[in-house]
């Protein structure tokens, strides 16, 4: 059973209700600005950034558990370069994210040096595994580097009707400037 202490999971580390100071992420979408003549400009929508959780604020204090032993964990975590899920107890998916920065802040410490609390700071960057390549299918040509063909080769004969025949067998569509030179001779 989780105890009702745990707040979050940031992949295997736990964070702990008290340990959290600050947690705040931000969506952000892409808009190109299209000029028009005589108009106010628009904007079309390109794509969204992926979301980040811009302060992950993590206190450590020696009453909860030990301070170098989290640290260390969150430094190697970061070190290691992997997406980790980050996650609520209530069951609440963030998604998995890298660690895009570390920020240490000492607090107090004893008089030999160690750590008695510290602050954490984390700049977490959603991972987007990147998409497999699509084969891109040819548009209808305007430009055939062999033949030096044009698009208006293609307006001499519309894509509309295809060349006719006597009583034979129909053929295809022309949809390349090369298909349509093949067809017209």
């Amino acid at each position: 059973m989780i105890s009702t202490d745990i707040y979050a999971f940031f992949g295997n580390f736990c964070i702990d209700i008290y340990m959290l100071g600050e947690l705040s992420y931000k969506d952000e979408w892409n808009y190109a600005e299209q000029k028009l003549v005589g108009r106010k400009s628009t904007y079309q929508l390109t794509g969204q950034n992926a979301r980040q959780i811009s302060s992950l604020t993590i206190h450590l204090h020696w009453h909860f558990h030990d301070v170098l032993t989290k640290y260390v964990e969150l430094e190697n975590m970061a070190k290691e370069q992997k997406a980790y899920p980050f996650f609520l107890t209530s069951g609440a998916n963030f998604g998995n994210y890298l660690i895009k920065s570390f920020e240490l802040i000492y607090k107090r410490t004893d008089n030999q040096g160690n750590m008695l609390e510290a602050e954490i700071r984390l700049t977490l960057i959603e991972y987007v595994p990147p998409q497999e390549k699509v084969a891109k299918k040819k548009a209808p040509a305007v430009k055939d580097s062999k033949k030096n063909t044009t698009a208006k080769a293609q307006k001499k004969t519309p894509s509309s009707s295809a060349p006719k025949t006597s009583g034979k067998k129909k053929t295809e569509k022309a949809t390349t400037a090369k298909e349509i030179v093949r067809q017209n001779g």
